[in-house]
């Protein structure tokens, strides 16, 4: 009995490790593919800026663009916030399921 539970906890953990393994690479390339949204849009605004005539209009331009800068890293990092957590909870899952496994064994075993 106490080899089974050895073994069904030491497959938890490999199953969790390897959720989290593979979420971790998902993660990293969403916050990559972020970043590189992040880089085009400076890049796009900075040439825009560019284009004004007058402090005026640049000025104008700049607190529209603030707004609209908020927006987006506010959208991508509730986005990749999203993921992290249900990262989280994939990953932690099979060590669940094994945790109330192993108290049921035990508590059948005291009763």
């Amino acid at each position: 009995m106490v080899y089974q539970i050895t073994f069904g906890n030491l497959e938890a953990v490999l199953k969790s490790t390897d959720i989290l393994a593979r979420g971790m690479r998902m993660l990293n390339t969403a916050v990559i593919g972020s970043t590189c949204m992040t880089m085009d849009d400076t890049i796009a605004d900075s040439r825009s800026a560019m284009s004004c005539r007058s402090v005026k209009t640049f000025v104008v331009r700049e607190v529209d663009l603030a707004m609209v800068t908020v927006n987006r890293s506010l959208g991508r990092m509730t986005v990749l916030g999203r993921m992290a957590s249900q990262l989280i909870e994939d990953a932690l899952f099979p060590l669940e399921r094994r945790f109330f496994i192993v108290f049921d064994l035990l508590n059948r075993k005291a009763a």
